[in-house]
Parts: C-alpha cells; structure tokens; sequence
C-alpha cells in the first residue's frame, strides 16, 4: 500500500500514524496485511513489511523494514537503514543461483530447462524480531534471520547477524558487543518488570522518579493500580488498499 504524500490518521481529532512524506506499508504479495499499534511515526520514502509493530513506533527516512515478524513498542530505527538484508548463501556454485532454484520462477522458466532432480533446494528466508526498547542508529543493516533482543543499542553502521542479547550495545561489521546498557541486577529487573506493557500513567510515575532505577522498579511491582498498556491497532491491508481498526468489529478506517 502507497501513501503518496504527507499525513496524519486520526480517529476523533486523535494523532494515530504520522507519515512524513511517501512510504509503502506492506506488500500485495510478500505480505499483504501490516498490523501497527499507535501512536507511530514514519519517515520519508521508508517501507514498512512487518507483520505486527508496536506502540511508539518510529523509523527515519529511506529505512527499509522487510523479512520482519515482529517489532516491539517503544523501538526506534533511525535513517537509511536496511532491516531485513538477503544473506549470502555459501553453499551454491553459480553467483546468479535463482535460475537453478526450485519453484515458480516465470521470469527465467523459459531461459534455461534443468532436469528437476538437479535443481536446487530453495532455502525459506527466515523472519526477524526486533524486541522492545531497542534504538537502532542510522545506516545499519540486520540480515534475515537475526533476533534483536529487548533493550538494546545497535549503533550506526553495524550489521547484525544472528541473535543479540538483551540490552546489549553493539557496533561493527560483524557486530559485536561492546558493552551493556545496564548492569546484570538492572537487566534482571527490566526483563521482570517489562515497563513497555504497563499504561502511560504508570510511565509518567517512572519519569518523576528516576534518582534510583532500583527502587523504582521495586514501587513499579507494587503499585495497587498497575494498569497494563491497552493497544489501539491498526491493520493496513495492502490486498484491498484498506485501513481498518481493529476490534471485535472491524471498522474501516481509509481507503487509499
């Protein structure tokens, strides 16, 4: 699904998804129904194929999100960003191996005919999961497959491959881990507490309080009125140019 300039989706004068200029959420083919949990923003020029997106969700200009299951609330993925990169497979023999691949190929099928028993295997590309609270620089590159845990720092410039631990902070190419954000007590704690789950109001308590990180987390776990985050979502489905919110009722918000 196209948006082709500037716009703010509101429901009742309420700012749900921002989107800055041109983006395409979603895919007729690959993946035809985006699920993304409000409030968000999207930059210029980016395009959005991931399955289901998180409250206060934001990703800069020209960032490419694609092979993605899951984004968690709270995340932030930065400008000129590639999220979804092809691996290189090392076990073909020809650089241009798609022509010898298994499957519905149209484009090449009447290029080369291959006895079926000497073609190869296509390899299913895996999905990404990106975690809560996790900040990603500008210019980074996360291949297929890789887990990005709750928490963590990807800063400008790495390319990530494979899974990273929660609240980690990683740079390079390959990653690696150069430290974390919080100590190991701290880190227990966050992944206990889960903070991204719980209510704007309980967040503003956070805020007021932050000279002691601990004992925040010890008020946070006993607050009577601990309300849990009530997500608005809305599905883009790009099969039928549609954008409904979702409930028990599907109420059809836009057609584009």
């Amino acid at each position: 699904m196209q948006i082709t300039r500037k716009h703010i989706f509101r429901i009742n004068d309420m700012n749900l998804i921002t989107v800055l200029n041109e983006c395409i959420i979603g895919h007729k083919r690959r993946m035809k129904k985006v699920c993304l949990e409000v409030p968000a923003f999207l930059g210029d020029g980016c395009v959005i194929e991931a399955r289901n997106v998180g409250a206060y969700f934001s990703v800069g200009n020209n960032s490419i999100i694609k092979r993605t299951a899951k984004i968690g609330r709270y995340t932030t993925i930065g400008a000129f960003c590639n999220i979804g990169a092809t691996s290189v497979e090392h076990n073909i023999y020809f650089s241009n191996s798609v022509v010898f691949q298994k499957g519905e190929l149209p484009w090449c099928a009447l290029k080369i005919k291959m006895d079926e028993n000497n073609k190869i295997e296509t390899k299913l590309r895996e999905d990404i999961e990106i975690g809560n609270d996790v900040w990603i620089g500008d210019n980074v590159i996360v291949l297929e497959g890789s887990l990005i845990g709750d928490g963590c720092i990807i800063l400008p410039g790495t390319v990530v491959k494979g899974n990273v631990e929660p609240y980690s902070i990683v740079e390079g190419n390959p990653a690696k881990v150069i430290g974390k954000r919080f100590d190991e007590e701290i880190i227990r704690k966050m992944q206990e507490i889960k903070w991204w789950e719980y209510s704007e109001k309980n967040l503003n308590f956070i805020q007021k309080n932050t000279d002691n990180i601990l004992q925040i987390f010890d008020e946070i776990l006993n607050i009577k009125d601990k309300q849990k985050f009530t997500p608005v979502r809305l599905e883009f489905n790009s099969a039928v140019n549609e954008i409904t919110l979702c409930g028990k009722e599907n109420l059809l918000l836009y057609k584009i």
